[in-house]
């Protein structure tokens, strides 16, 4: 005997199909779709049945673990348009699943794009793997107990210190407790903390700022304070926390650097080799040197033109430094020199000439210059 559904769908007067294929832009995409909720419905880790809502908070949590790690070994192989197609799938079944990943890819990764710069949107992203759900995982550090999300009226201070060019994130009283942050509890390795900016005592509003909480191994950094929210009715598979809180009358003082590019990071590397280097054994300047010239590399993902010219000027100079203290001058170290060179130019051919010249000894000079001359002439 037809239920009362069936016979509502019988009295239809369009076809179902068609309209799908209208509402997803083309029939491919709708059966492209189709395939995925079939797909994710067939998956043993991913499916939903009667019995996921029996489940103790603590296996909600376990079982939501599981499942993002299952949707990750599936984005690892998608385009984001594939990624997105799927959270919309699972929002439909899986709300609290849905939920955990959004605070994560939307929150935290929307936050870093709106106030960050393109290195560091890739730093945090790209780089660290967290559009594949994998490296670090993100929450969203915005309301606070006292005032919920009124971002105005938020309390948590961000004070920077000259002398040691960090920001000190504090929380002044208890009612500045981060509050009903999803995926602090648990799961959360980094936090996108909403603070007031305060230099030499001026407040500047409230910026945003990449906080770590947990270290590789998961545990939580010194001066970090995370817990529990507890249980919620229909999403206890989401690990809802405060942070940092108040303990025994302590207010929360933790430190965060600035965040380096790729390029600030080789400078300081690069000046403190050059320091050091009348300490060094031959075995460690070769093998700092050739570090940094691989890393000089992978500079170049930031420039649209080419390699950065100041990384291309600070290679120099330093070719320079190593000449002037006769480091290249001596027999043993000209394999360093020659393999120096040969690696320059599989990086940055153009710069071959201008780098023999600034680094090479002057007996070696017009040998140098003849080789150049050749390559060119034969290109």
């Amino acid at each position: 005997m037809p239920t009362e559904l069936q016979k509502e769908r019988e009295l239809t007067k369009f076809n179902p199909k068609e309209l799908n294929y209208f509402l997803e832009g083309s029939q491919e995409r709708s059966e492209i779709i189709s395939n995925m909720v079939e797909q994710m419905q067939k998956d043993p880790i991913l499916k939903v049945d009667a019995s996921y809502y029996n489940l103790t908070k603590d296996q909600q949590r376990e079982v939501t673990a599981k499942k993002i790690a299952r949707l990750s070994r599936y984005f690892e192989h998608e385009y984001p348009d594939q990624q997105a197609q799927r959270l919309s799938i699972l929002g439909v079944f899986d709300p609290q699943v849905f939920t955990r990943i959004g605070v994560n890819l939307g929150l935290f990764v929307s936050c870093v794009r709106g106030n960050g710069t393109n290195s560091q949107f890739f730093y945090w992203t790209i780089n660290k793997g967290i559009d594949k759900l994998r490296g670090i995982y993100g929450c969203f550090g915005m309301t606070e107990l006292a005032h919920g999300s009124n971002v105005q009226g938020i309390e948590t201070t961000a004070t920077f210190d000259e002398d040691t060019d960090e920001f000190v994130i504090n929380t002044p009283h208890i009612g500045a407790t981060k509050w009903w942050i999803g995926g602090a509890a648990h799961s959360a390795t980094h936090c996108s903390v909403y603070a007031r900016l305060k230099v030499k005592g001026k407040d500047y509003g409230v910026k945003t700022f990449v906080v770590p909480l947990r270290d590789s191994n998961h545990d939580l950094e010194p001066g970090v304070t995370v817990g529990d929210i507890g249980a919620k009715m229909g999403r206890d598979g989401i690990d809802n926390g405060w942070i940092p809180g108040y303990r025994a009358h302590e207010f929360w003082d933790f430190r965060i650097g600035f965040i380096k590019t790729q390029f600030e990071i080789f400078q300081l590397v690069s000046k403190i080799f050059l320091k050091k280097i009348d300490d060094l054994k031959f075995e460690e300047v070769e093998k700092i040197w050739f570090g940094l010239l691989e890393n000089f590399k992978n500079l170049k993902i930031y420039s649209n033109d080419g390699y950065n010219e100041n990384c291309i000027e600070l290679i120099k100079n330093m070719i320079l430094v190593l000449q002037n203290i006769k480091f290249l001058d001596q027999t043993e170290n000209a394999q360093i020199y020659k393999a120096s060179c040969d690696k320059m130019d599989e990086i940055y051919p153009q710069l071959k000439k201008e780098f023999m010249e600034s680094g090479q000894p002057e007996a070696k000079q017009e040998e140098a210059n003849e080789e150049v001359k050749q390559e060119e002439e034969g290109k």
